[in-house]
């Protein structure tokens, strides 16, 4: 029975009676006739309400919890995949990406692998890269023309880092295989 919202309440009595009709008129009717001690009839009825409404109770909740539950899980299934689709705009930075990407070396890639990985690198630290020093700098070069890496004064030394806008796309073009950052496949 669906009584709507607010209502669920009312699965209580109609619980009620059926097992008040039920399994414990079997189990009121039994006692009376086998109850080596005679029983007041209406004793016995009131036992088995308060036990027929405490069990409808009990079903009542646990079908609204089951409700409650099936419904948070379409929630989070909702949620998720809609997380893993892309959007036009993210398709349009992968291909961007890709663009430039044809540009660099394979050094130069593994370079912007590195610091995508490694987050934000000084000029002194790319050697620690793996990349000769050449190959790194004209990376970290041609991605400050195109605005795939940005650069930021820090101290005594310029900070270098994969611009936000495109770590995503970027983790896609140089790990195809891996899937998209939102839905590791």
């Amino acid at each position: 029975m669906k009584f709507g919202s607010g209502w669920s309440w009312l699965k209580i009595v109609p619980l009620t009676i059926a097992i008040m009709s039920g399994v414990l008129s079997i189990v009121r009717e039994s006692y009376g006739m086998f109850a080596a001690h005679p029983v007041d009839p209406k004793s016995i009825f009131w036992a088995c309400a308060r036990i027929a409404f405490i069990l409808a109770a009990a079903v009542a909740w646990w079908q609204e919890h089951q409700t409650v539950t099936g419904l948070r899980l379409q929630m989070e299934n909702a949620g998720r995949d809609a997380l893993a689709r892309k959007r036009p705009g993210d398709e349009y930075k992968e291909l961007q990406v890709r663009k430039w990407l044809e540009c660099y070396t394979p050094e130069g890639r593994n370079f912007l692998r590195w610091l995508l990985h490694h987050g934000a690198a000084f000029a002194s630290e790319f050697g620690r890269s793996g990349v000769d020093d050449g190959a790194s700098g004209t990376a970290a070069n041609e991605g400050l023309k195109t605005g795939l890496v940005l650069y930021s004064p820090r101290g005594t030394g310029t900070c270098y880092r994969i611009n936000e806008n495109y770590t995503d796309a970027l983790a896609i073009a140089l790990h195809p295989d891996a899937g998209t950052p939102q839905n590791p496949g």
